[in-house]
């Protein structure tokens, strides 16, 4: 079993996005704490998409996240340093073990039963930019479509370059910080693995009923907002397959 984060000044290691890896080779420069939880830090810096977390291995693998193998964070209070390869809190200093990727691949269009059948439990949801900033909480619902309509976009080569830039240029306007992060991340096609999970079902890659439900789980809305986002994506590319 891992031990829990000390104060101990030998690196501790996470794993680490690979879209991550830039932010955390860097100059140093200072992070501010948005938000802390027991599995998660949420700290802002002036780089990159604007956001790390540092997260336990209980919580959802965000594409901004470094993951530890610990249960609960128990990380010393003092300055968040992140750079020259490490993110440093107080003596601790969290450095990259393993790189992973979270971009989804580029899939063939999806298979209509899988989509009927995601349809029927999450509903549908039309896409626009409207969506942005709507709702409550640190990712509000409209961001949650948007984030999974842009990985979608990505999965099956849509052409969703207007909806990213518009993101770009103003979600750090019209939403919160860690959902401006998360759209970013989504613009490029990175995603929680749930996402991905659920692209690989409606390809017929894995069973549906399971991939669905790992999704719909995450978070109170997140999930199945993420969920009705891939889904209008899907259904998009299924209608210029068939036109």
């Amino acid at each position: 079993m891992a031990t829990a984060t000390t104060m101990s000044p030998v690196a501790l290691r996470a794993s680490v996005p690979a879209g991550m890896r830039e932010v955390l080779t860097g100059p140093v420069c200072t992070g501010t704490v948005l938000a802390r939880f027991p599995t998660a830090w949420y700290v802002v810096v002036p780089r990159g998409f604007g956001l790390i977390a540092l997260l336990t291995r209980t919580a959802v693998r965000l594409p901004c996240g470094l993951a530890m193998p610990d249960e609960r964070l128990e990380l010393p209070a003092g300055e968040v340093l992140i750079g020259a390869g490490a993110v440093r809190v107080g003596p601790a200093e969290i450095r990259a073990g393993r790189v992973v990727s979270l971009r989804v691949a580029r899939r063939g269009a999806p298979w209509p039963e899988p989509l009927r059948r995601t349809s029927a439990v999450v509903g549908r949801t039309d896409v626009d930019e409207g969506l942005l900033g709507r709702g409550a909480g640190l990712t509000p619902e409209g961001d949650d479509v948007l984030a999974g309509y842009l990985v979608g976009a990505v999965a099956y080569g849509l052409p969703a370059d207007d909806l990213r830039a518009f993101v770009h240029a103003q979600a750090s306007r019209r939403t919160t910080t860690l959902s401006a992060a998360l759209l970013r991340h989504a613009a490029a096609g990175e995603a929680i693995p749930q996402v991905a999970g659920l692209l690989d079902a409606l390809g017929g890659r894995r069973p549906l009923d399971r991939a669905l439900a790992e999704l719909v789980a995450v978070g109170h809305t997140s999930g199945a907002a993420l969920a009705r986002g891939v889904l209008a994506a899907a259904g998009e590319a299924s209608a210029r397959m068939a036109a």
